[in-house]
């Protein structure tokens, strides 16, 4: 139908530029169309964030409660929604109010206090402060904002420019003054609430469906989301004068009686994005192999650096029979012809003189080669520049030689399969393999002898084990789903899967406290390709591939009420909700 009025087709083009405009950090919705039968100003807007500590994603929609259900037919919603790691109460809060993952804000504990990571006393942390400051010097500074919740902390620590507060002593104080400040006259512009009872309930008697206690409190819950729902409803100027976008979130989930591990089923949790007008869709992170591509080379470089209280764990020391030995396994997916990237390297200036390691590409040929010290082994049998997932695999290992003396060699694999066996380069013994150089993932700083170009390139299972594993061990390990159950995990030093989907790092199964950092422009992006140890899943019937996160919240927020979010702000997060304008542009 056409519109009828002349007047709106400069919004239409200001509805098309927002729609392919924004930047993206993470992996964006898919554009959804409908025909516009009509526009109009939007009204006075309003957001109502409420989040939920301990609501676990599992064992809330197998309770499903009637209440809660029915609120999704008017949602955009994930049950598989990521929060943060570490999953305590501060820092996803801190997360949700700052619109940052913890790798950027660094607050890690209930202290609120921003973590040094690295050897530099010095470094100067960059301070992310709430959403209710950025509001201060927005393009809306009149913005009225209120916070009503259970602890004081979030107010004091995380969100100190918040204009009005109310600090209550059950989840029943705030839900009756939340219902009382929307039923009067006027209400804050933005309203963020605290209920914390799940948590409790948890860990109490458990996160779990089965645990009477806990399905007590996740119907409880939903009881008073519809009230909220109902009084909202209520108001004379409901999708009149105001327009409401209601976002309700877990702030983590759980699993036995905790909540502050960092495991999956701690940080995944649901998140729901409610309007009247909105048509039901769900989103799901099922079948999706999120991961990053590393590309480009010297200050646009996306890479990935072991932390350095973690590098020297590949300084392989001097290369004497009886000395420790060594495992090390990445996989790789690359369609690269590029001549000589380095992709995988603790080495440097040049592949000439290096004492560390470094892994590069033939070129055109797709053969993988390394450099340990000065020595090139250069025979690989399988090339691996075609588009699909390889595993490649280097050992440190003793033996005895014909001659009866003892000695130190390499072995590589691909794919399991053992690389030309007798090729005297292979002999080490004597080398020293220590220096103090970076752990990279990705593009090195190289001076000379090749690596002059980028590649483009993913890893997922990087691992180390301080042991010289079989070749019937090693084969064993390619298609092995988690290695932290390898039946050598003692001598496992390092495990990075590289698929977090979320955050600035790969991060370490075996020490949390050791990630590869990423940086540059990066992307957490669904690959498709599978690897045989990825667990096989097909895509949830019925929803849209994504993979919602807490940082989309406050994006969302600013959007709905027509704050402009400039670079320099450095949040976090996709506006995806523009993307369906069409339902609520009436």
């Amino acid at each position: 139908m056409a519109i009828k009025y002349k007047i709106f087709s400069i919004s239409i083009l200001t509805l098309v530029i927002g729609l392919f405009g924004s930047c993206k950090k993470y992996p964006d919705n898919p554009p959804y169309f409908q025909e516009i039968d009509s526009l109009r100003l939007p009204p006075n807007r309003k957001v109502l964030i409420i989040g939920v500590d301990g609501f676990a994603s599992a064992p809330a929609q197998a309770i499903a409660p009637a209440k809660l259900i029915a609120l999704l037919q008017k949602s955009k919603y994930s049950w598989d929604a990521i929060s943060d790691k570490p999953s305590n109460s501060a820092t996803v809060w801190k997360t949700l109010t700052s619109g940052v993952q913890s790798t950027k804000h660094k607050v890690l504990d209930s202290s609120f206090a921003q973590t040094q990571t690295g050897d530099d006393e010095h470094q100067v942390v960059k301070k992310y402060p709430s959403f209710f400051n950025l509001l201060l010097s927005s393009t809306k500074p009149e913005l009225t904002n209120s916070f009503i919740g259970r602890w004081d902390d979030i107010y004091k620590m995380a969100i100190p420019e918040v204009e009005d507060r109310l600090i209550l002593g059950s989840d029943q104080l705030v839900k009756d003054s939340l219902v009382k400040r929307i039923k009067s006259a006027a209400i804050s512009d933005i309203t963020l609430v605290q209920f914390s009872d799940l948590a409790g309930a948890g860990v109490q008697y458990g996160f779990s469906e089965n645990a009477p206690g806990y399905k007590t409190a996740v119907e409880k819950l939903a009881d008073n989301l519809s009230e909220i729902i109902d009084a909202l409803k209520s108001r004379p100027g409901y999708n009149k004068s105001e327009e409401w976008l209601v976002i309700i979130t877990g702030t983590n989930g759980g699993v036995d009686h905790n909540y502050t591990g960092g495991t999956v089923p701690e940080r995944t949790v649901p998140l729901i994005y409610y309007n009247e007008r909105f048509s039901r869709q769900e989103f799901s992170a099922q079948g999706i192999q999120l991961n990053v591509t590393l590309n480009n080379k010297g200050a646009t470089a996306i890479r990935a650096k072991l932390d350095p209280s973690a590098a020297d764990m590949f300084n392989f020391g001097s290369q004497t029979y009886g000395a420790t030995q060594y495992t090390v396994q990445f996989k790789i997916l690359t369609s690269s012809t590029a001549s000589y990237p380095v992709f995988f390297s603790k080495s440097g200036p040049s592949l000439g003189d290096a004492t560390g390691f470094a892994v590069f590409l033939t070129g055109s040929s797709g053969l993988w080669q390394m450099n340990l010290g000065n020595r090139r082994m250069q025979t690989a049998a399988k090339k691996i520049n075609d588009g699909a997932w390889h595993t490649c695999t280097f050992v440190i290992y003793d033996s005895i030689d014909g001659a009866g003396a003892k000695k130190r060699w390499v072995k590589r694999f691909t794919d399991g399969v053992r690389i030309n066996p007798e090729d005297v380069s292979r002999d080490v013994t004597g080398m020293n393999l220590t220096n103090t150089r970076d752990v990279i993932l990705g593009f090195a700083d190289f001076t000379s002898g090749g690596n002059t170009e980028p590649v483009p390139i993913n890893f997922q299972d990087v691992a180390i084990f301080n042991t010289a594993l079989s070749d019937a061990e090693v084969a064993s390990m390619v298609c092995m789903p988690d290695l932290t159950k390898h039946p050598k995990v003692a001598n496992l030093k390092g495990y990075w899967p590289c698929n977090d989907g979320f955050q600035s790092q790969f991060a370490n199964l075996v020490n949390p406290a050791q990630p590869f950092n990423l940086s540059g422009n990066f992307i957490w992006a669904n690959l498709k390709q599978t690897l045989c140890s990825y667990p096989s899943s097909n895509p949830k019937p019925g929803a849209i591939q994504t993979q919602f996160q807490m940082p989309d919240i406050i994006q969302q927020t600013f959007y709905w009420v027509g704050v402009t979010v400039p670079n320099s702000w450095g949040i976090d997060g996709t506006r995806w909700l523009q993307n369906y304008e069409t339902e609520f542009y009436q």
